[in-house]
């Protein structure tokens, strides 16, 4: 501990998720009630060197603030302990202020609840109200203030108490860019004093300035821990990759993320596959380099002895693909682990159901697969070919084999797709859904 100024072992935040304020009551009565349980922060570990700045980045909902506010004492943790070797202080949005008393009188309590004495307090009072620049606002109640003008009283309270530890939970995310850039000198100053910081923010370019190290959290987990270069380097690829997800691809994700059964580590914005966590993990050494990618083909499988991994991360749990033959499969995301590249076969075009499996590219003949309209409208059958209920299906998906029949019989189609160079038409054929490649159609529109 001698060299550290804060070590933060095990710490688990869990919450009740209650359906309703009734069952909300029973429990703080005492009642037992059924309820859900929410992991804010699932088994946090990390020490912080006297000296040292750590900044921690995430979406949002990783459990950022959770984290800060539990290490500077505004919440309390489940399970597991922190141990602060010096003084600390929150610099963070309306932290610690009341919102019924001045900001002059919120000066007063906050140096006092820290321990000041009244002549210290009297002493610092002015230079803390000359650096918040509220002037004549400082006599007015705090519930008044804006957001900007109570990160001001917070942050000039604050950074005039010189804590060993400082922590900062996006205290310069809000107010003018003069005053946002006067803090980060005096930020600056406190640094070069030796003070430690922990700098949670979504400025990436503040981060880059102030920290030694970054601490990447995702879902409550620790997703990267390690130098500021190293680390931001992911996080930023990362970030572009989440930008692109739709709402539903994010929930996904994080879904898929939540509920692994064994938290290994990501290494890569795309990879979703956790290799084991390991303190001080160097990232040129990881044996594995695997990446994620969303994509959209249709396959077929080459041979009955193809391995299917229900699971990419246990490549020795695996069934044979006999059974899976003269049948088509949509893939949505591809996996490529050291350059070797796997699809995730399911048997619908949502992966919420049905996911047969991981299987190798190689192993599979495929087609991209894209969408063209939705677009309503009539075409008549050249009465050749099949259909089938699916597009470019295998021989087990053939509803009609025989197209004659139907010969110039109209086919009332509701979905257009493109498979490879080929157009797929979707639609009702003597009372059943079916796909016909519209090379067996005419007079059709696009």
């Amino acid at each position: 501990m001698d060299d550290n100024i804060l070590e933060v072992r095990d710490i688990i935040k869990e919450y009740e998720l209650y359906t309703n304020n009734k069952h909300k009551l029973k429990s703080l009565l005492g009642a037992k009630v059924n309820t859900k349980k929410f992991l804010a922060l699932n088994g946090i570990n990390f020490d912080l060197k006297k000296g040292e700045s750590i900044g921690i980045v995430g979406i949002n909902g990783s459990g950022k603030s959770t984290l800060s506010n539990i290490i500077a004492g505004l919440g309390n943790q489940t399970r597991g302990t922190i141990k602060i070797n010096g003084s600390s202080s929150i610099l963070s949005i309306s932290a610690g202020l009341n919102g019924e008393l001045t900001g002059r009188e919120n000066i007063e309590l906050k140096c006092l609840m820290l321990g000041l004495t009244k002549k210290k307090i009297k002493e610092l009072e002015p230079k803390i109200i000359e650096f918040s620049e509220l002037n004549d606002f400082i006599d007015q109640p705090v519930k008044l203030y804006s957001s900007g003008m109570k990160a001001k009283l917070g942050f000039s309270i604050s950074i005039s108490l010189e804590p060993d530890l400082y922590i900062i939970d996006e205290a310069l995310s809000v107010g003018d860019s003069a005053f946002t850039s006067k803090a980060l000198n005096r930020l600056e100053q406190y640094k070069h004093k030796g003070k430690s910081m922990i700098f949670v923010s979504h400025s990436l370019s503040q981060i880059e300035k102030f920290c030694d190290k970054i601490l990447w959290l995702e879902v409550g987990r620790i997703k990267s821990i390690g130098k500021t270069k190293e680390v931001i380097h992911y996080y930023k690829q990362f970030s572009e990759f989440w930008k692109k997800l739709n709402a539903y691809e994010k929930k996904e994700y994080l879904e898929m993320v939540t509920n692994a059964t064994v938290y290994k580590r990501l290494d890569n914005p795309n990879i979703r596959l956790y290799y084991p966590l390991q303190e001080n993990y160097d990232w040129l050494k990881k044996k594995h380099e695997v990446r994620f990618e969303l994509t959209s083909y249709l396959c077929h499988f080459k041979s009955g002895d193809t391995k299917i991994y229900k699971n990419i991360s246990e490549p020795n749990s695996f069934e044979l693909s006999k059974t899976y033959l003269k049948k088509v499969y949509y893939v949505k995301k591809q996996a490529i682990i050291n350059n070797e590249v796997y699809f995730q076969l399911s048997k619908m075009e949502s992966f919420k159901y049905e996911v047969v499996g991981w299987v190798k590219k190689k192993d599979l003949t495929y087609l991209e697969y894209k969408d063209i309209s939705y677009d309503q409208f009539k075409v008549s059958l050249t009465g050749e070919s099949y259909a089938l209920s699916a597009p470019w299906g295998g021989g087990s998906e053939i509803v009609h084999k025989d197209l004659s029949k139907f010969k110039n019989n109209p086919f009332y189609v509701t979905r257009t797709v493109m498979i490879g160079k080929n157009v797929w038409f979707y639609g009702i054929l003597s009372d059943t859904r079916v796909w016909v490649n519209s090379r067996y159609t005419f007079n059709h529109k696009l």
